[in-house]
């Protein structure tokens, strides 16, 4: 009985161990997307495969083999033997699913993502700036970073200068048509630019 309580709490030890790098990746993500990570405008397949999909897919198949994510799905797949109604084999995929998805986008997809900023600012630095005026598109509110901004079209696709929303609460009630969004960039990786400076004037 002994060994069966010591053996209960290492488990418990080595869960709160998980959780608390959870914790702290999800803490350096959100640090490193307010104060690090450089504003960008730009699309490329590559970036999504390279950057995003390989390395979280891959995180994805590592933690499944991480002994508390393996014994959750060795406890789930007990459980089907032993019969469950079918909105409760749903409801726990999809839990399971997405907490190791999760857990693998905040680890390996973050650190790839990292790593793919630091190498595209550096890039960018070797680069001229470069001068861009678009049409507004319209303007976002709200209270948090990802929520105010400038919407654009950049080379055919849907971009978003990401703002506070005293840069743009001056603009909310007036024609976002009316104006344009002066960018200074710089090229970095792939085809994406890195966003020195912007400037809103009218048409």
């Amino acid at each position: 009985m002994e060994k069966s309580k010591k053996q209960i709490k290492q488990q418990k030890e080595k869960d709160l161990l998980y959780y608390r790098v959870f914790l702290a990746f999800l803490g350096l993500h959100v640090l490193y997307y307010w104060f690090f990570e450089g504003e960008t405008i730009g699309h490329d397949y590559r970036y999504h495969l390279y950057i995003f999909w390989i390395p979280v897919l891959a995180g994805t198949f590592i933690i499944f083999r991480l002994p508390f994510f393996k014994r959750l799905w060795e406890n789930y797949f007990l459980a089907l033997k032993n019969g469950v109604k079918f909105s409760h084999k749903v409801y726990y995929s999809f839990v399971l699913f997405f907490s190791t998805f999760i857990f693998s986008y905040l680890s390996f997809g973050f650190t790839a993502n990292a790593i793919w900023n630091h190498l595209n600012i550096k890039e960018s630095e070797r680069n001229p700036v470069e001068v861009f005026k678009l049409p507004v598109d319209n303007f976002s509110k709200g209270s948090g970073k990802s929520s105010s901004g400038i919407n654009f079209y950049f080379n055919g696709d849907y971009e978003k200068i990401k703002t506070s929303y005293d840069d743009v609460k001056l603009y909310l009630d007036q024609n976002p048509q009316d104006y344009y969004v002066i960018l200074d960039v710089k090229k970095g990786l792939w085809n994406y630019y890195l966003v020195q400076n912007w400037v809103l004037v009218k048409k």
